[in-house]
């Protein structure tokens, strides 16, 4: 792919009599900048189907005086990048095309843009479709709860995060049973930290406060 730099101050010679037409000194490309349409020549428009090799210098079928350039051509390098909002989003760093000068894609600042994104284009800026926004996240989001699993059982685990490790060494005067009613542990039992995990995944570690006696 070709930037308008690699073309930027070239001479131009005619084909027919080697004669300087100039230099390069600007480039203009249609409304939707999806094809570089002319080289600007010291104040001249020179068509780019005009061109019939470009090298060291660009050789041109001369086939009679170039039109003179009576508007700002339009180049969006450098121009300012506004979504249909209204909203400035960008400034249009420089322009790449293939070898038959349709633009492939247009180097912003902070992206790249490709032609169908274009919904217009002046001497005065350029209009792009707008994006969606990306979603928000709360800054507080909540914890997710994950799954635990104990054999064959799949059980939410409490979220509590206070120090139940008091209860250790004590003995329970009930029962405590787990949501599938599966014992945590017996009356009379010794609460150890095998309890203590089982009663917090279950979270059945109030219900083992409320029954731990000394």
């Amino acid at each position: 792919m070709y930037v308008t730099a690699d073309f930027l101050n070239r001479t131009v010679l005619s084909l027919s009599d080697g004669k300087n037409r100039g230099n390069v000194v600007n480039f203009e490309f249609d409304g939707r900048i999806k094809n570089l349409t002319h080289l600007v020549v010291d104040g001249f428009l020179l068509p780019v189907a005009k061109i019939f090799k470009s090298s060291d210098a660009i050789v041109v079928i001369d086939e009679g005086d170039f039109a003179p350039l009576d508007k700002t051509p339009l180049n969006p390098e450098g121009l300012s990048v506004y979504g249909t909002s209204g909203t400035l989003t960008d400034k249009i760093k420089q322009v790449r095309f293939d070898g038959k000068f349709r633009v492939k894609e247009i180097e912003g600042e902070h992206r790249t843009y490709l032609p169908k994104e274009i919904i217009s284009a002046s001497s005065d800026a350029v209009i792009i479709k707008d994006c969606p926004l990306p979603r928000k996240h709360s800054a507080n989001p909540k914890p997710r709860k994950t799954v635990a699993e104990e054999g064959s059982k799949v059980i939410m685990p409490d979220t509590s995060v206070a120090d139940f490790s008091f209860l250790l060494g004590r003995r329970v005067d009930k029962t405590v049973f787990d949501r599938q009613h599966e014992v945590i542990v017996k009356t009379n039992a010794v609460i150890t930290q095998e309890t203590l995990r089982k009663a917090r995944i279950h979270g059945k570690l109030l219900e083992l406060a409320l029954h731990a006696v000394k």
